[in-house]
């Protein structure tokens, strides 16, 4: 996980608005949430034994705190309440997200200097994929 510690900035993304309606998640979330992803920002940094995630948009930011391989409570951003634990499977990291309706799975890696965000609805294999490079 150390080789994601940094901050990061969107490079690129694909296939967003079509997860997203993979997700049940209304027209106007789907819409929003692709604008956002265009301008998102992120870090990841280690705090002793726990790891932080922040996601941002010019919207806000939001952050997670967690060890990994530790389950944890997290509300998603469109307000959905999961059960989620990240590991390390190989030089990826993944972030397996749990709840009675859907399961998610978003998996994070270095590919040629930047990070390739994959996440995927667990009923529909639909990924979507945002590529950050370093600020």
């Amino acid at each position: 996980m150390e080789t994601l510690v940094g901050k990061w900035t969107v490079d690129s993304f694909k296939n967003i608005k079509e997860l997203m309606q993979a997700m049940g998640l209304p027209a106007d979330f789907q819409n929003q949430a692709e604008s956002d992803t265009s301008e998102s920002t992120g870090e990841i940094r280690k705090e002793g034994d726990y790891w932080c995630i922040v996601s941002g948009t010019s919207k806000g930011a939001k952050e997670i705190l967690f060890q990994l391989n530790k389950e944890f409570d997290y509300k998603t951003t469109d307000g959905r309440d999961t059960k989620v634990t990240v590991y390390e499977e190989g030089s990826k990291v993944i972030e397996a997200q749990m709840n009675p309706v859907f399961n998610t799975r978003v998996t994070r890696e270095i590919v040629d200097g930047k990070m390739v965000m994959e996440i995927t609805e667990g009923k529909t294999s639909v990924t979507g994929t945002v590529v950050f490079k370093k600020m």
